[in-house]
């Protein structure tokens, strides 16, 4: 409803896919990337110019020019949508208030590691906005679950300090990897939804050996893998808790390990739930 008559893209092609689709769509007449480095840009095939430059010297350029804005109704309505969908809590059983409860316990300026599968995706969701400034990392090159926990120690040694969020499965992966965080000031919150929850949202979730061959739930027991890694151990299962959970991590310092006890029933059919009542809101 709300089409753009061109795009000016400076850097990397959008990770999250509803922002790839929204870029790559059809409508626009012109679209530009501006990038300095001699690399392939357009995976979508959509851009009209390639721009050789440096970004800021290209944007001051532009603002040289005359300008003319958009409608000031454009993006009036587009900050409406966004308030509507933010006014409608995330689920409370599943990952999206979890992490909301995370975020908004951190301090500015707090660099934060994502997993890959459904976290990145739930973050992408349900993360929304405030204040503060935190540094997000995640290994979208490689995907997959290997090394999650290693990477995210490493940006503690670096930064002074990491807050990763992990899949059950992603944080089992690389286990081994805890073992480097003595000394280190990292925080690793496992999401514990009882296996590959992301595959739930995807239509193998109706074959018959869906638990078994794309679910594989585990057992392990994170409070003695966090004592035998000298991580200190926390567990919640509501996002109050979280927040709470969170904060107390952060101030006592040093390696910790906090479990999320998620339902992955019930956080699905709270999510379906939220996603049938976001399709319905009048976002015109």
């Amino acid at each position: 409803r709300h089409a753009r008559d061109w795009v000016l893209r400076l850097g990397n092609f959008p990770v999250t896919r509803a922002l790839q689709a929204f870029v790559a769509a059809p409508q626009a007449t012109d679209h530009v990337l501006v990038d300095p480095l001699p690399r392939w840009q357009d995976p979508a095939n959509v851009l009209d110019q390639i721009v050789a430059a440096d970004p800021a010297a290209v944007c001051a350029a532009l603002n040289g020019h005359a300008l003319t804005g958009a409608p000031p109704a454009w993006m009036a309505a587009f900050a409406a949508a966004e308030a509507a969908v933010v006014a409608r809590p995330p689920p409370a059983a599943g990952e999206g208030g979890h992490l909301q409860a995370v975020l908004g316990a951190l301090p500015d300026h707090c660099p934060v590691f994502v997993g890959n599968s459904l976290l990145i995706r739930e973050l992408d969701a349900f993360s929304g906005s405030g204040a503060g400034t935190i540094e997000f990392f995640a290994n979208r090159g490689a995907s997959g679950i290997d090394g999650n926990v290693s990477t995210a120690l490493g940006i503690a040694a670096g930064r002074g300090r990491v807050v990763a969020l992990l899949g059950d499965l992603t944080c089992q992966h690389d286990l081994g990897g805890l073992a480097a965080a003595a000394g280190l000031d990292a925080l690793i919150v496992v999401f514990n939804n009882g296996g590959g929850a992301i595959f739930a949202h995807l239509p193998q979730a109706g074959l018959p050996e869906f638990e078994q061959g794309w679910l594989t739930p585990q057992s392990i027991d994170f409070a003695a893998a966090a004592q035998t890694f000298g991580l200190a151990y926390r567990a919640a299962n509501t996002p109050d808790a979280t927040a709470t959970a969170v904060a107390a991590a952060l101030q006592a310092g040093g390696p910790s390990l906090l479990e999320l006890r998620l339902d992955r029933r019930a956080g699905l059919a709270e999510r379906q739930a939220w996603a049938q009542a976001m399709a319905g809101l009048d976002l015109a």
